[in-house]
C-alpha cells in the first residue's frame, strides 16, 4: 500500500530484490526513460480511436504501473486495457477521459521520481 502522501512506492520491488538503492535506481531510471514515451503514445492512439495501440500501450504500461505500486492507476489502465479490446461508441469517451487521468497522474509521478533519483 502507498505510503500517505505517495504517489508511488517501492515495496513491490523491495519484495522481489532485496533493498538495494543502486537497483532502485536503476528501475527509477528505466521508468524516467520509457513512461513518457508510452504515454504519449498512449494519448496519441486514443487521440486517433486506434484502439489496438491503446491496448498495447496500456499493456504495455501495466508493468511499471504495477511495479512502482501507483494504486490509483491499477485499475484504470486494467479498465482501459480491456476495454480498447472491444470497443463500443458508448466507450469511446470514458477511455479517453481515463487516459487523460494516467497521463497526468504520471506526469506527477514522473516529476517526484526525478527528485527521488538525485537522493538514492
Amino acid at each position: 500500500m502507498n505510503e500517505e502522501g505517495r504517489l508511488y512506492d517501492f515495496s513491490i520491488l523491495i519484495q522481489s530484490h532485496p533493498p538495494d538503492n543502486a537497483f532502485i535506481k536503476h528501475m527509477l531510471s528505466l521508468f524516467l526513460a520509457n513512461m513518457p514515451v508510452t504515454t504519449s503514445s498512449l494519448q496519441k492512439a486514443c487521440k486517433e480511436q486506434n484502439w489496438e495501440e491503446v491496448h498495447f500501450n496500456a499493456h504495455k504500461m501495466k508493468a511499471g504501473i504495477d511495479t512502482f505500486n501507483i494504486t490509483p492507476l491499477k485499475s484504470i489502465i486494467r479498465k482501459i486495457e480491456k476495454r480498447s479490446k472491444h470497443v463500443s461508441e458508448a466507450d469511446i469517451e470514458t477511455i479517453q477521459h481515463d487516459v487523460q487521468l494516467i497521463d497526468d497522474h504520471i506526469k506527477k509521478c514522473i516529476l517526484a521520481m526525478q527528485q527521488e533519483i538525485k537522493t538514492l
